[in-house]
C-alpha cells in the first residue's frame, strides 16, 4: 500500500495538475459504477469490489471514501453478512471528520447491535406489520398530539404542551412514563430531536397585545438546557421546523414570506445562516423530511390543482415528482434505508420506492386506513403516528317551536354508527340519513329500527352538506371534494341509485337545496375571490348576494348557506382569521335587499397557536321561519329572526364540540352532533415489508 502511494504521489509531481484532476475524476466514475452494480443490478458482489477500489485509491477525496466505505457496509449487511459491521466501525473510526456520514455509521451500528441483542434472546422476528401503542391522551393532560416527534431510537418523545395551563416543552421518557418539562416560555411548536438525541430545535414565542407573536426558532440542550436562537421570525404562521439533517449540520423550516408564499429553506445550525431552496404558492406546512444519506428532501406542494410528493436534492440542483394521482398527497416520510417514501392519500397510507433521487416503481397502497397524523420513523424502523379516535354521537333536544325555548333535557339518537358526523330527517321523520368518515351514506328507519348502508364512490371523507329532497325520496349530498368542481348528487334508498341534480359547476362549492326544490344556494368562484349566489337548481348563474371581499370577514367555509323555509331569504355566515372582529352570522333577501347582521360570535385561540379557529360552524332555520339555532363549538343559542333577541339553550358540559344539524321538520326538537377525541401514539414495525398491507397489521 505505501509503496503504491508513493509511486502515485510521485507521479503526480511529475505530471501535475492534469493527472491529479484525472486520477481524482476516475474514483469518482468507480464510484458511479459501483452505484449501477448496487442500485440498479443487485450485483452486490461486483459493487463491494468497485467500492473498494474507491476507498482504496490514494486520490480519492475523503468524502467519496467514507461514502463508498459506508456503502459497503450497507452491501454487506443486505447480504447477511458480519462483515458490516466492520465497515461501519471503519467510517466511525477513520472518517470522523465526515459528520455526516459518520452519524449514519453510528446508525446503523446501533440497529445491529439492536438486532444482535435481539437474536440472542431468542425474540422471534416477523415480517409482518405489527402496530404498538405508545402513548393515551388518558395517560396524560395534554390534548393535542400534533406537536409530538419521538427521538431518534424511538425512546422519549418531546410535545409542545399547547392548549394546557402550562404550556412550554416537555420531554416523556416511553419507557418509565417519566416526564421533563424542559426551561422553556409558554408557547412551543413543531420540536425536532437532533440526530444525536441531544438537542431539540422548535420554534418559541409569546403573544403580544396586538396578537403578533414575537418567535424564534431556538435550539435547546436536554440535559443542560442552555439555549440558543438561531434566528428571529416576524410572522409565526405555518413557520415550522421540520427536519433535522442526519449528520447534525441543518435543519430544514418552512417559512412564510410577506408576499404569502411560502418557502423550504435550509438553517445552518452553527451559524443559522438560511438558504431557500424553493417557493411556490403552497408548501404543506407540517412533513418533510431529508433522506438518510442527507442528499434530498421529500416535501409535499400543490401544483396544477393537485397536491403531490415531490423530491428535491439539498443543493436545489433538481425536483422531480414523485406522484402525480389525483387528490391530497401529504406526510412523505423516508423509511430509514432510504429506499422507500410513505405518505397519504385520502383513501389510505401509500408507499413509492426511491433509486438515485427518482420513483423506485409504482406506488402501492400500504393501509385503507390513512395514519391521521404520521410524525417520523424511528432508526430502529418503527413508523409513528398520532391515531385522533374521533367519536361521534348525535342529540336531539326538545324545544317549543314557537318560543325557542328548551322543554326537556337533552335525548340520545341511538343509532350505532361509527365516525357519522352529518345527519338529516326526513321531511315526515320517518327516516334519518347520516354521512361520515366511512364514505358512505346511512338511512335509518326511525320506526322498525331498520339501517340501510350505501357506499359512495369518490366519497373520501364525509359529504360537505346532507339534507332531504322536498318529497322525501332521496338523500342529497355534496361530496366533501371533488376534483374539477361540485355538484349535488341525489340518493334514491329505494334502490340505491345515485345521480347529479345538476351539471357541475366550476368553480363552485357550498350547495343547499331550497325547501321547495326550486331554488339553490352556492359560493360560485375561487376562494377569496367567491360571491354568494342564489339561483334555480342548476343554473350557473344566479343573482350575487354577497362577496369574499368584505371588512366583516370573507364568507365563511364552515356555515354553510341556506335558504328560508319560505324561499324569501338566505341565511349565511362570514369567518375571521385573526382576532381583528368576530366570526358573524347575516341575513338577507334573495332581491340582494335587506342585509343585516343577526349575531356575532368571539374567535377563539386555536390549540396550535397559530391563529384563530371558527368558534361559529352552523346555523339553521326553524321550520317556521321564526328562529335560527347555532353554536360557538361548545354552546347553542336560538336567536328571534324579528326581533334579534336570544338565549343560550342549556347543554351538559360534557358533550365536548357540537354543531347543529337541523331544526326537526316538526319544529319541536333541535338535533345538534358533538365531536369528542381521545388521542393516541402508535408505532408500526414493518411497515414496507413485502407482505406490508392493512389485513397484516396486528393490533391497530
Amino acid at each position: 500500500m505505501k509503496i503504491r502511494y508513493y509511486l502515485v504521489v510521485l507521479g503526480l509531481a511529475l505530471w501535475g495538475p492534469a493527472v491529479a484532476f484525472a486520477a481524482a475524476q476516475n474514483a469518482y466514475d468507480l464510484f458511479q459504477k459501483a452505484l449501477t452494480a448496487d442500485r440498479a443490478h443487485g450485483d452486490l458482489e461486483t459493487a463491494i469490489d468497485l467500492y473498494r477500489q474507491v476507498v482504496e485509491a490514494p486520490t480519492a477525496e475523503r468524502a467519496l471514501a467514507a461514502k463508498a466505505l459506508f456503502q459497503i457496509g450497507n452491501c454487506y449487511e443486505r447480504l447477511g453478512h458480519d462483515k458490516a459491521e466492520e465497515a461501519y466501525s471503519r467510517v466511525v473510526t477513520e472518517f470522523a471528520d465526515q459528520v455526516e456520514i459518520a452519524s449514519l455509521a453510528r446508525d446503523r451500528l446501533g440497529a445491529l447491535s439492536d438486532s444482535a441483542r435481539a437474536t440472542t434472546a431468542k425474540v422471534p422476528v416477523t415480517t409482518e406489520p405489527v402496530a404498538t401503542r405508545l402513548l393515551s391522551q388518558d395517560e396524560m393532560s395534554v390534548d393535542n398530539f400534533y406537536f409530538m416527534r419521538p427521538s431518534p431510537d424511538g425512546n422519549r418523545v418531546a410535545y409542545s404542551a399547547i392548549g394546557t395551563a402550562e404550556g412550554g416543552l416537555f420531554v416523556r421518557d416511553l419507557r418509565t412514563g417519566e416526564t421533563t418539562r424542559l426551561r422553556e416560555t409558554r408557547f412551543t411548536l413543531s420540536p425536532v430531536w437532533s440526530p444525536d438525541e441531544k438537542k431539540i430545535a422548535y420554534v418559541c414565542g409569546r403573544f403580544r397585545e396586538t396578537g403578533v407573536a414575537d418567535a424564534a426558532i431556538r435550539i435547546i440542550d436536554v440535559e443542560t438546557q442552555e439555549s440558543r436562537d438561531l434566528f428571529r421570525i416576524e410572522n409565526l404562521q405555518l413557520d415550522r421546523v421540520l427536519d433535522w439533517s442526519p449528520g447534525g449540520r441543518r435543519l430544514l423550516a418552512n417559512l412564510e414570506r410577506p408576499d404569502k408564499t411560502f418557502s423550504l429553506v435550509l438553517i445552518d445550525v452553527a451559524t443559522g445562516k438560511r438558504t431557500p431552496l424553493i417557493t411556490q404558492g403552497w408548501l404543506s406546512d407540517s412533513t418533510a423530511s431529508f433522506s438518510p444519506d442527507g442528499r434530498y428532501i421529500a416535501f409535499s406542494a400543490v401544483a396544477d390543482a393537485n397536491q403531490d410528493i415531490y423530491l428535491l436534492a439539498v443543493d436545489g440542483s433538481a425536483k422531480i415528482r414523485l406522484t402525480s394521482d389525483p387528490g391530497q398527497e401529504r406526510f412523505p416520510l423516508w423509511s430509514p434505508d432510504g429506499e422507500t417514501i410513505v405518505y397519504q392519500r385520502e383513501d389510505g397510507a401509500w408507499a413509492v420506492g426511491v433509486v438515485n433521487g427518482r420513483p423506485g416503481g409504482a406506488p402501492r397502497l400500504l393501509d385503507s386506513k390513512p395514519f391521521d397524523q404520521p410524525l417520523a420513523w424511528t432508526r430502529k424502523g418503527g413508523f409513528t403516528y398520532v391515531g385522533y379516535n374521533s367519536f361521534f354521537s348525535h342529540y336531539r333536544l326538545p324545544v317549543d317551536p314557537d318560543k325557542g325555548e328548551a322543554t326537556g333535557a337533552l335525548e340520545s339518537i341511538e343509532v350505532t354508527l361509527k365516525k357519522s358526523d352529518r345527519m338529516a330527517w326526513s321531511p315526515d321523520m320517518k327516516s334519518m340519513a347520516f354521512s361520515g368518515y366511512d364514505h358512505k351514506i346511512h338511512v335509518f328507519g326511525v320506526k322498525d329500527r331498520s339501517l340501510r348502508s350505501y357506499p359512495i364512490d369518490g366519497l373520501t371523507r364525509a359529504a360537505s352538506s346532507l339534507s332531504w329532497s322536498h318529497d322525501g325520496r332521496e338523500v342529497l349530498f355534496v361530496p366533501y371534494r371533488g376534483g374539477g368542481g361540485l355538484t349535488v348528487k341525489a340518493l334514491d334508498p329505494s334502490d340505491g341509485t345515485i345521480r347529479d341534480l345538476f351539471p357541475t359547476i366550476d368553480p363552485a362549492g357550498r350547495f343547499a337545496i331550497s325547501p321547495d326544490g326550486g331554488q339553490m344556494v352556492f359560493y360560485k368562484g375561487e376562494f377569496g375571490d367567491r360571491q354568494l349566489t342564489v339561483a334555480e337548481v342548476g343554473a350557473r348563474e344566479g343573482v350575487t348576494l354577497a362577496h369574499d371581499q368584505d371588512p366583516e370577514g370573507v364568507l365563511s367555509n364552515w356555515v354553510r348557506p341556506v335558504l328560508s323555509p319560505d324561499g324569501k331569504h338566505v341565511l349565511f355566515g362570514r369567518q375571521t382569521f385573526d382576532d381583528a372582529s368576530d366570526d358573524s352570522l347575516w341575513i338577507i333577501s334573495t332581491d340582494g335587499t335587506g342585509l343585516r347582521k343577526l349575531a356575532s360570535v368571539q374567535a377563539i385561540p386555536s390549540k396550535d397557536g397559530q391563529g384563530f379557529e371558527t368558534a361559529l360552524q352552523s346555523a339553521v332555520w326553524s321550520p317556521s321561519g321564526r328562529h335560527v339555532a347555532y353554536e360557538d363549538s361548545q354552546s347553542l343559542f336560538v336567536v328571534n329572526v324579528e326581533t334579534g333577541a336570544q338565549r343560550e339553550l342549556s347543554l351538559p358540559p360534557e358533550l365536548g364540540w357540537l354543531a347543529v344539524q337541523q331544526w326537526a321538520p316538526d319544529g319541536k326538537s333541535i338535533a345538534i352532533g358533538t365531536q369528542r377525541a381521545r388521542h393516541e401514539l402508535w408505532s408500526i414495525r414493518n411497515l414496507v415489508g413485502p407482505d406490508a398491507g392493512s389485513e397484516n397489521i396486528a393490533s391497530r
